[in-house]
């Protein structure tokens, strides 16, 4: 009789294990995330057609982050700065105030990279709310552009 209970219980204890361990849904595919090395070189041969994003729009000095905006203080003058480790032809920096269709506004150029390549923005002082970006063009033709970094000014 000890035999048969230890048996039941055995065979209970395998179907339970069984049980845990059966999965009928799809295995999901793995998500991919690019990495620095999934962008081209700027000697790639890339699509004009399709922009290469690369690099970051920096500005300082500046008031932090809040809700994914950077917080700038009205009527200080920034710097706003093209990051990235390659070397460029020139750099153009555009600015979009926020709004449907609003085309963003070529700032300024840096042609010269003596200083990183950067501008100097004074922020109005009524305030404003939009996004900046830059485009890096090479010597081969190649254009990469930054994504947007949203900044916000109080009135």
């Amino acid at each position: 009789m000890l035999k048969l209970v230890l048996r039941c219980c055995l065979l209970l204890l395998i179907m339970a294990v069984a049980a845990c361990t059966l999965n009928t849904s799809p295995t999901p595919e793995p998500v991919v995330l690019p990495t620095a090395s999934d962008n081209p070189s700027p000697q790639e041969t890339v699509s004009s057609d399709v922009p290469v994003i690369r690099g970051e729009v920096t500005i300082t000095p500046n008031e932090g982050m809040l809700d994914n905006w950077l917080q700038l203080m009205p009527g200080a003058t920034v710097e706003v700065l093209w990051a990235d480790a390659e070397t460029p032809t020139h750099v153009e920096f555009y600015f979009a105030p926020t709004g449907t269709g609003i085309i963003p506004e070529l700032i300024g150029t840096d042609s010269t990279g003596e200083d990183g390549w950067a501008i100097s923005w004074t922020v109005p002082t009524q305030g404003v709310m939009g996004y900046w970006n830059a485009k890096a063009y090479f010597a081969d033709g190649s254009m990469w552009e930054t994504a947007s970094l949203g900044v916000y000014a109080p009135a």
